[in-house]
């Protein structure tokens, strides 16, 4: 629900332009953007079911999306119409296509090309009223239902159900409501807001005492502490969610925002590393919102390259190289090198998984540049891996396996034995693809020693698979 906050920032000379793509008609398959959000102390009681985490820089993951019924739709739906307060008209209007989806949905079997239909419409049609208000572009409710479609909708309605999906959890209206009802009162306010919010933080500079300073730094420390404690490599998930939704308490009482930021954030990691993707997006969304309010950049690059990363493993390309793009943006304003290379090594994955093999190449030569400012070998490493694999797919075996090479001994150098497996493994792909089989069982063997000093049973049993396969 936040693309339509991004800002397109000046990128560094270096860095290429976002490359037009072909657009993606299958609607069904291929939404954008995420859902609602759901506050942090939800998810410490949510499902905590252990799931396989999400992959590393060299594969790509899987998602299973949350399960709502249309019934919880067409409730958050009023719920973001009433908010609203739209004219006459437009409610009528938007009440006729809601009232088409709700007839769909109870037939024994529910069209779910006619519903999806209707509600993208009735969508355009609160969002041009939205945008006729603030006299600017709004996709606020447009967002919202193409963030439904990454998530699985039972288009058969239930009428048991009385709640929508977000008040079912939180007992608040939806988010999508709340945004746009925000966006409203805020034009309505105008520069009144802004003065009102000048006079507040000038009579609370002469209001502060001794006391409440110390209690603040009290509280900002024991703050710290429980989001220490929650990104520990060696905390479980459930554990890491009870201290972050702790922190969120303290933060929340005491309207500490960067804070609050940081701990939405934080969850946001943990959801994705669980697979829960549209929670992950949910925490990433209010991050997000929070970040642009207090124009943190460092934040706010974080949390698009995340969602970036999301979106790129789910497969939806086009908004995953909007995020990517505008988290570059905010690295040149911050100069921060060694994020520009590795998000430009994902912008070059997907140029490489979509075939465009000089866009890839691009994007990874730029990566390395980038990535020798600060000397950054492991991010080197990473750019000449994705280089070979590029050059692999379209055919040009000598030039991969030179890139193979220099992956292999950038990696080794900067100690990351992950990485090495991977390579050695890839080379040795190769040189199976390529009938030499003596040479590939070598580099499979590399790789299985290191994945046996790892641990990482799943590396070992598919190259023993491969190696039996060459005997």
């Amino acid at each position: 629900m936040y693309n339509n906050v991004i800002i397109q920032n000046p990128y560094k000379p270096y860095i290429p332009p976002p490359k037009k793509k072909v657009a993606n008609n299958n609607e069904e398959k291929q939404p954008s953007n995420q859902g609602h959000v759901v506050t942090p102390n939800n998810y410490s009681q949510g499902n905590n079911q252990q799931q396989k985490p999400a992959t590393d820089t060299f594969t790509g993951s899987n998602y299973k999306p949350a399960t709502i019924n249309i019934k919880q739709v067409l409730i958050d739906f009023h719920s973001t119409l009433n908010a609203i307060g739209a004219s006459e008209e437009v409610e009528e209007e938007v009440k006729t296509y809601l009232s088409l989806v709700e007839n769909q949905s109870k037939k024994d079997k529910p069209n779910k090309k006619m519903i999806i239909s209707d509600l993208k419409i009735a969508a355009d049609v609160l969002d041009a009223y939205i945008t006729d208000a603030l006299n600017k572009p709004s996709k606020v409710v447009k967002d919202w239902v193409d963030a439904l479609l990454l998530q699985n909708i039972d288009f058969k309605s239930d009428e048991s159900i009385t709640k929508g999906a977000f008040e079912s959890i939180t007992g608040e209206q939806s988010q999508t409501a709340k945004v746009a009802e925000k966006r409203l009162a805020e034009k309505a306010l105008g520069a009144n807001k802004e003065i009102e919010a000048k006079e507040e933080v000038i009579t609370d500079t002469f209001e502060i005492q001794e006391e409440p300073i110390q209690e603040q730094i009290q509280q900002n420390s024991q703050i710290d502490e429980l989001i220490l404690i929650a990104t520990n490599k060696d905390v479980s998930s459930k554990e890491a969610l009870k201290s972050l939704s702790e922190a969120f308490t303290i933060a929340q009482k005491e309207e500490n925002k960067p804070a609050i930021a940081k701990i939405y954030f934080e969850i946001a990691k943990i959801q994705n590393k669980e697979n829960n993707l549209p929670q992950a997006l949910d925490c990433l969304h209010a991050s997000t919102v929070l970040a642009y309010t207090l124009n943190d950049n460092n934040l706010k690059t974080k949390t698009h390259k995340t969602m970036g990363k999301i979106y790129d493993d789910a497969g939806l390309t086009d908004v995953a190289l909007s995020h990517y793009f505008t988290s570059l943006g905010f690295d040149g304003e911050l100069d921060d090198t060694d994020n520009q290379a590795d998000t430009l090594i994902s912008v070059g994955k997907i140029h490489s998984s979509e075939y465009a093999k000089d866009d890839a190449i691009d994007c990874f030569k730029d990566a390395l540049e980038l990535a020798k400012v600060k000397k950054n070998v492991s991010i080197m490493g990473n750019v000449f891996y994705n280089t070979g694999k590029t050059f692999k797919q379209s055919g040009e075996n000598d030039s991969a396996l030179k890139n193979f090479k220099q992956a292999a001994i950038l990696s080794q150098k900067s100690g990351d034995n992950g990485s090495l497996a991977t390579v050695y493994e890839e080379a040795a792909d190769l040189m199976s693809d390529m009938s030499f089989a003596n040479r590939a069982v070598d580099l499979y063997k590399k790789s299985y020693r290191i994945a046996e000093k790892l641990n990482d049973e799943d590396a070992l049993i598919r190259i023993r698979g491969k190696i039996k396969a060459l005997r």
